[in-house]
């Protein structure tokens, strides 16, 4: 049964009445040897957030025994467990509207747009869940147009009904984001992988495919899956797609890039999956790495990066290191790194909000540079109004030529050399919080 399905679309479809316009794949060379991509993740919409009340409340309701602790700001908390304001969400979409709606090829959007259930007194509604949703929907199809700009989503922990929890097989969530993703040209009503797992894979260029999976699947706090080791998990049935895929990649020369919500690891470097789906998730990527030109995911509210290597590359044992402060702990004389895994910060003003754009090859998909832009909300208070600038980018920061492997090594091979530390760009601003827990 679909949740309050005609309320629901009677109140927050009238704005994306307009006809579609069916997507073209381009052509490779169009529109330049190069293009450019947007990442966004963890939005975390809060629309009764309120400003100027207590963030121990969650930004919900004002403390009138204690004034004093009524500091929620107009754009948000930093550092606090409330969500986004509308506010801060209307000055981010807007930010990449003005910026990057002529610019960019697609965005990859990896999940977690409605805002936490943590509030016993008010506590979230699946019909609030779809509210979140047709709200950050009507806000993508408004700032890029989808006839030229794809936009791929993910599902993430807290986009689900029941926080952490979803199950396999038909439901009312992908039934309604079905309908509520319709405007993105995804034709997702006719894709059974979705329809039963809630991942998909569609072509981005003619060698280059997106595969965005639904880590709810291999997720840890997910009770609901059963950990890979048993057969007929969804974590297994998901991970044997992927497989076909990219063999089926590998057969037509092509290259892909994987989106998700949660990564393999936590920003401590602890594993996030299940123990069983962790190990043929990494092995997965080990025996295809070669495939595999780009990943992306979310949740933490980090910006973190992970290695994947081998001493025998297609073989294994395969292991995965997070990048917290330090180089990875590989000797590269005896060990290769095979891949990098990519993090990226969110909107939800834990740590100061901020998105990406990447550049990369239309023809394979090798990633040559991103550049992260980010507003300090503290900042924002004092002038009111939200300005994002440049933080920094990634050629400049790490001194790298592109994004491929070879070039990850080569500054490791020197910050080995020099016995320096390694210290990811943006994460010792004064104005950025460290978030320890993903939530």
């Amino acid at each position: 049964m679909i949740v309050r399905t005609l309320t629901f679309w009677s109140l927050v479809l009238s704005a994306l009445a307009a006809p579609l316009v069916p997507y073209q794949i381009p052509i490779e060379g169009t529109r330049g040897h190069r293009g450019k991509f947007l990442h966004v993740t963890d939005i975390h919409i809060d629309p009764t957030y309120i400003p100027g009340s207590d963030p121990t409340f969650l930004c919900h309701r004002k403390n009138d025994n204690d004034t004093t602790l009524n500091v929620a700001g107009r754009f948000g908390a930093l550092g606090k467990d409330c969500d986004s304001p509308v506010e801060l969400v209307d000055a981010a979409f807007d930010f990449m509207k003005r910026n990057f709606s002529d610019e960019i090829d697609f965005v990859i959007y990896t999940g977690d747009t409605a805002r936490h259930d943590r509030d016993a007194v008010k506590p979230r509604t699946e019909f609030d869940v779809l509210a979140d949703h047709a709200a950050i929907l009507n806000h993508l199809t408004k700032s890029f147009d989808t006839s030229k700009i794809r936009i791929f989503p993910t599902i993430g922990n807290n986009d689900v009904f029941n926080h952490d929890q979803m199950p396999y097989g038909e439901q009312p969530l992908t039934q309604n984001l079905t309908k509520l993703w319709e405007p993105l040209g995804l034709n997702l009503q006719e894709d059974e992988d979705f329809q039963i797992g809630g991942y998909y894979t569609r072509e981005i260029t003619p060698t280059l495919s997106i595969v965005s999976l639904n880590t709810m699947h291999l997720y840890k706090n997910n009770v609901l899956a059963a950990d890979c080791n048993a057969r007929k998990s969804a974590g297994t049935k998901m991970l044997k797609w992927f497989e076909k895929i990219l063999k089926k990649a590998r057969r037509d020369g092509r290259k892909i890039y994987v989106i998700g919500h949660v990564p393999p690891h936590n920003d401590e470097g602890h594993h996030a999956y299940h123990l069983a789906c962790y190990n043929d998730y990494i092995y997965t990527l080990g025996t295809h790495y070669e495939v595999i030109a780009g990943q992306f995911f979310g949740h933490t509210n980090d910006d973190t990066i992970a290695f994947l290597h081998a001493h025998h590359p297609n073989k294994g044992p395969f292991h995965l290191e997070t990048i917290i402060d330090k180089p990875p702990n590989v000797d590269l004389k005896t060990h290769k790194i095979l891949h990098v895994i990519s993090t990226a910060p969110s909107i939800i003003p834990f740590n100061n909000p901020a998105v990406r754009v990447y550049e990369y090859e239309k023809r394979g998909g090798r990633l040559v540079d991103y550049v992260q832009y980010w507003t300090d909300l503290n900042e924002d208070e004092q002038r009111g109004r939200v300005e994002f600038v440049e933080e920094y980018a990634a050629s400049k920061a790490y001194g790298l030529k592109d994004l491929t492997t070879k070039s990850w090594i080569g500054l490791l091979k020197t910050l080995e050399r020099n016995g320096t530390e390694m210290e990811l760009a943006g994460q010792d601003d004064e104005a950025e919080l460290g978030h320890l827990a993903a939530t």
